[in-house]
């Protein structure tokens, strides 16, 4: 009875031994799917620390441009950086990626305007055609001039690294949604559009008389309009530069620029710019977007047609998107240069009408 009752005990301890294991299997086999997720998954550690870094980078990126708008209210003289003339009121944001020629050098002023060097090697602006001129406009013939003997001496110019932006949505051109907002060239901004190249008309209190650059060219007495805001952006301010609408000589340096980034801009533009059904992904949560439909009866002016449904929708309509959305629309640190807006620019199409830039 002995041997019998210890066989049976050994037995029952040995099924009891089965059972832990199993449970203990079952339990690391859990627990293991629990790390996995926890490792991988949305919330999981990975992408958290990845996370974490990308907010750490984005962090350590606006202290070192903070501490270049700093830098640029101290630069009262001018300096040299990478073998390129800063202006006084400027500064390098020393950034990686943004800190040499080739990759596009970028510079800040102390309200965080943003600007990047296009490089014109022989001094040469015009490449064997010379820029058409109006004799309507009293200064531009000598606008003209001191921006060539710049480029020149330079050997380069800045452009704005983002569109001509506001802080608050510019709605249209009726009087409760025109009045003139203050421009600035940086990042998360709302395109600075309904706006015309030169004339502001007093009667109407708004720009579309004046859209295609048709009418009073003075601009000095009562204009608002691209010319004038464009000209005026540092007035009263310290700053070792003159500020301009681009003249087409300079808008075609900046493409031949961008060229060298292997992007064929001539020809096919659509894979990196925001165009009516262009596709991409935006991941920065400070991006907005306005809705436009452009209305086709020959205004040029923009409406939203609504379907019924509470969408919206019709032949034409697209999203602006604030200023420098997406990476993924950036050469050589200027973002933006295919589509989202038209651009006005100093070019003559003709006596009467202004050229605009795809930007």
């Amino acid at each position: 009875m002995t041997n019998t009752r210890q066989n049976i005990k050994n037995f029952k301890q040995k099924g009891i031994t089965l059972i832990a294991l199993v449970v203990t299997i079952i339990v690391l086999l859990i627990l293991a799917g629990i790390s996995v997720a926890m490792l991988t998954g949305e919330n999981g550690i990975l992408n958290r620390a990845k996370e974490a870094s990308e907010k750490t980078e984005i962090a350590t990126e606006k202290e070192q441009r903070q501490l270049a708008m700093y830098e640029a209210s101290m630069n009262l003289t001018g300096m040299t950086f990478q073998g390129v003339e800063i202006p006084a009121g400027f500064a390098p944001t020393r950034i990686a990626g943004e800190s040499t020629v080739d990759e596009g050098l970028v510079i800040i002023d102390s309200e965080g305007n943003e600007f990047v060097w296009i490089p014109v090697e022989d001094g040469n602006i015009e490449n064997g055609e010379a820029e058409k001129l109006s004799d309507d406009v009293p200064w531009e013939k000598e606008e003209y001039k001191e921006m060539k003997k710049s480029v020149e001496k330079n050997k380069g110019f800045y452009i704005g690294r983002y569109e001509a932006g506001s802080s608050t949505e510019r709605k249209g051109y009726q009087k409760e949604g025109n009045r003139t907002t203050k421009l600035v060239v940086q990042r998360d901004q709302y395109p600075y559009v309904y706006v015309g190249w030169g004339k502001y008309n007093e009667e109407t209190e708004d720009y579309s008389d004046d859209i295609y650059g048709t009418g009073d060219y003075s601009l000095e007495n009562n204009g608002k309009g691209a010319v004038y805001l464009s000209r005026h952006m540092y007035d009263g301010q310290n700053v070792g530069v003159k500020s301009t609408l681009c003249y087409g000589v300079q808008w075609d340096a900046m493409l031949s620029f961008l060229k060298k980034s292997g992007q064929d801009v001539d020809v096919d533009d659509s894979d990196w710019g925001n165009y009516y059904e262009s596709q991409f992904e935006i991941n920065r949560k400070s991006v907005k977007k306005q809705l436009i439909v452009k209305s086709g009866n020959g205004t040029g002016k923009y409406e939203m047609w609504e379907n019924g449904d509470g969408s919206f929708g019709a032949p034409g309509v697209g999203y602006i998107l604030t200023t420098g959305a997406t990476d993924r629309n950036k050469l050589k640190n200027i973002y933006d240069v295919a589509g989202n807006c038209n651009e006005w620019l100093m070019k003559m199409i003709n006596e009467n009408v202004r050229m605009v830039g795809r930007r």
